[in-house]
């Protein structure tokens, strides 16, 4: 006979942003009603089709850089150049209005006007939801043999410059956590002529270690990496340009994982061949899987490239289109996971309607749990319950019909469960739920 404990009010481990698409994608289009040639879409990783969000208005930009997402408040933000600056952009993904100007960089050189290297100025973004701010690094004009690491408010544009290091770092795309705020990056070692050790930065103290990886990285790689909370390893892949020119300029592709405590790499794949199209490396995990944007013929058109941690296997597929309407030649520019950690700042049940101090509780159903919504029922109608197990995992979905909602839990195992109450894609409300048997 099962037995339901105490819920507890909190965030779940991770809660996808929308119900069915786990990644956002960048793509590049003509959509001449709002002088744009850029926006963002949607995408189903298990098939790769990228569905329509929202064109980014008055975008009408080709010199693009980096990107990172905060899929709580549906913020893009995108990196881009002209002739003079580089720019940290805040779009809104529902309307595709400009939010802001987050940070703007002088051209580097010799601190001239139009001496812009894009892609070079600004890089490394990501998005920390514990303090709202996106981090990123980025360089100072006239030229310094530094780079600078830097957070911009997501709201306010206020820049706080947090540390600077000697030229000869390598970013990975960093996935931080409220409970693990690290990031990560690769330093150069100009004797050995690699990158040859993983720079640990605490986010929360400022302070900095590296360590020795088993395998440097050569001039001529790249290592695509992303941080796995799950299990606290790195992802990615593995880029070799040695036969780059042999093979029809397609490089050696590999699958990798590090242990940030060790430094010790490990292939997880043999060798194919493909480029690495994008700098960015995402994880779903409803699947456990990461993806990265490749090509695998040259010439040739974006593919989504997924490894399946748990079960070691690879697949690789044709990236589709769907609702671009007039939309002219879509086409897929980069990925950004669409998950929002843990303890990130989101409304809980208590907090989602202020004049309500019924909490949502745990009650017994027939045989399986059941959620007593409390006096915010008739608000919760028609949204969907969705129920997670640790790993983020969806176990359940259903649609709210009354102020009761009975969760089959009948196959479950005994452990901890989180549910979400979302509402086209922005969640109400989530805690926790454990189950005993």
């Amino acid at each position: 006979m099962k037995k339901i404990l105490t819920l507890l009010i909190a965030i779940p481990l991770f809660c996808n942003a929308q119900l069915t698409q786990d990644l956002y994608g960048l793509y590049l289009g003509d959509d001449n009603s709002v002088n744009s040639d850029l926006g963002v879409g949607l995408i189903d990783p298990e098939t790769a089709q990228v569905t329509y969000q929202a064109s980014f208005v008055d975008a009408n930009i080709h010199a693009l850089g980096d990107h990172a997402v905060d899929p709580i408040h549906h913020c893009w933000f995108e990196v881009w150049g002209d002739s003079i600056n580089m720019y940290l952009s805040n779009y809104n993904m529902d309307n595709g209005n400009l939010n802001n100007i987050l940070f703007t960089a002088d051209s580097v050189g010799n601190g001239q006007s139009g001496t812009v290297t894009i892609g070079g100025e600004i890089g490394g973004t990501f998005y920390n939801c514990r303090d709202d701010a996106v981090y990123f690094f980025h360089f100072k004009a006239p030229w310094e043999a530094y780079v600078h690491f830097a957070k911009a408010d997501r709201t306010t544009g206020a820049i706080t410059e947090l540390d600077s290091f000697p030229l000869g770092i390598q970013p990975i795309d960093n996935f931080v956590v409220p409970s693990h705020q690290i990031a990560y990056w690769l330093a150069y070692d100009p004797v050995a002529m690699q990158y040859d050790s993983l720079v640990s930065y605490d986010l929360a103290s400022l302070t900095h270690s590296s360590i020795l990886m088993s395998e440097g990285v050569p001039t001529s790689d790249f290592w695509e990496l992303t941080y796995n909370p799950a299990d606290g390893l790195l992802y990615g892949l593995q880029e070799d340009l040695d036969s780059f020119s042999y093979n029809n300029y397609l490089a050696d592709l590999r699958y990798i994982k590090i242990d940030p405590e060790t430094g010790i790499e490990t292939d997880l794949t043999t060798d194919f061949l493909g480029n690495i199209l994008y700098p960015n490396v995402t994880l779903d995990f409803n699947t456990d899987k990461i993806n990265v944007a490749i090509q695998t013929q040259n010439p040739g058109y974006p593919q989504i490239a997924s490894y399946d941690i748990l079960g070691g296997t690879s697949v690789i597929n044709n990236v589709s289109y769907t609702g671009f309407g007039n939309i002219l030649g879509p086409s897929l520019l980069g990925i950004d996971p669409n998950v929002s950690p843990k303890d990130c700042p989101t409304a809980t049940g208590e907090e989602a309607i202020s004049d309500c101090n019924d909490p949502i509780a745990t009650v017994i159903g027939n045989q399986n749990p059941a959620l007593h919504f409390g006096c915010h029922w008739k608000d919760y109608l028609g949204m969907q319950l969705i129920i997670y197990d640790e790993w983020g995992r969806r176990i359940s979905n259903q649609t709210i019909t009354g102020q009761f909602a009975e969760i089959n839990m009948r196959d479950a195992a005994s452990q901890m469960y989180f549910y979400s109450i979302v509402d086209k894609g922005e969640m109400k409300a989530s805690g926790k739920l454990m189950v005993a048997k």
